[in-house]
């Protein structure tokens, strides 16, 4: 009796023993599958050594791995084209489910981005796009429409008559030539209004700063600037302390809103800033429909908003 007693608690503990080890198993086979299925996702960027791309790139990789399911690689390409589509191609090879970039140069990155989507890869384009309409989503804000605002805004402050500075992108970039096409279409309807330099300082203040340097000792005539970006816009209203110019004195508008943007706009140095969003967020919920088999719409346009001395109290900058 006491032998059939010892057998069934021995029998009790092994049977106890296996379903411990089948529940680990399968925890542990749960845990291998759910690894398995994380969904990689792949940034393609142009450079990290700009703050505004950098903040794009983090925002949109914290944004998406909030989600325990994703994985996000992101690349740095230095700000060359052809590491760029070399990152892009890389990126798929190693798994990346869907591709996400902003294309430096938008005639070079065409081909590669449009073959990657052709072989069944979903490519979601930031703020820059290709020539084609080889992608899955493109967003961003209008361009075109900042840059005509743009110019109403600087004939405005120029009372209809003068000459502007316009500092421009990144030349390659879709969003620098269609902030140009819309400021110069938009300017057309002030005749006495006219662009007297368009110089390429790349978004960089650095360069904005020699830029400005070399248009001071040339003597260029302007009495107000239209710079593509914040950071170029503070590189020129540096080149002109540097100078003895006051910048209070020249109307100055850029383009992106960033915290050192809206603190020129406080000390009346910059006059206006049209809000530009990394719209990293929007590509991040864009990657997870996409990942969950549901549609997204080809184009989606973000709002940008005109701030002044009158709103910079009320809107947040963009990082």
């Amino acid at each position: 009796m006491h032998n059939n007693s010892h057998n069934a608690k021995a029998n009790l503990r092994m049977i106890l023993f296996l379903i411990f080890a089948l529940t680990v198993m399968f925890v542990s086979a749960q845990a291998a599958q759910a690894k398995g299925k994380l969904w990689r996702v792949g940034f393609a960027q142009d450079t990290l050594s700009i703050p505004w791309r950098a903040a794009q790139a983090n925002t949109f990789s914290k944004t998406l791995m909030q989600d325990k399911r994703f994985q996000v690689f992101i690349t740095n390409a230095q700000g060359s084209t052809t590491q760029q589509a070399m990152d892009a191609e890389r990126l798929v090879k190693q798994g990346a489910r869907v591709l996400v970039s902003s294309p430096r140069d938008g005639a070079v990155m065409t081909p590669v981005i449009s073959a990657l989507h052709q072989q069944g890869t979903p490519v979601v384009l930031l703020t820059r796009r290709t020539m084609n309409e080889r992608f899955t989503t493109f967003i961003a804000p209008d361009d075109a429409q900042i840059g005509r605002h743009a110019a109403q805004h600087v004939a405005k402050l120029l009372k209809g008559k003068g000459n502007v500075l316009m500092i421009q992108g990144l030349g390659s970039a879709s969003t620098a030539r269609q902030r140009t096409q819309g400021f110069v279409q938009e300017l057309a309807n002030y005749p006495n209004v006219q662009i007297t330099a368009q110089p390429f300082a790349n978004y960089k203040k650095e360069m904005a700063i020699l830029i400005m340097e070399s248009i001071l000792a040339q003597n260029v005539p302007f009495d107000a600037i239209y710079a593509h970006s914040d950071s170029m816009a503070l590189g020129a209203i540096l080149a002109l302390k540097r100078a003895g110019k006051d910048p209070k004195q020249i109307p100055i508008v850029s383009i992106d809103y960033t915290r050192e943007g809206r603190q020129a706009i406080k000390q009346g140095e910059i006059n206006a800033s049209f809000t530009y969003p990394t719209c990293a967020k929007e590509g991040a919920e864009a990657v997870k429909k996409i990942l969950q088999g549901q549609a997204v719409p080809k184009y989606q346009q973000v709002p940008s908003i005109l701030v002044s001395k009158e709103n910079v109290d009320n809107i947040e900058p963009i990082f």
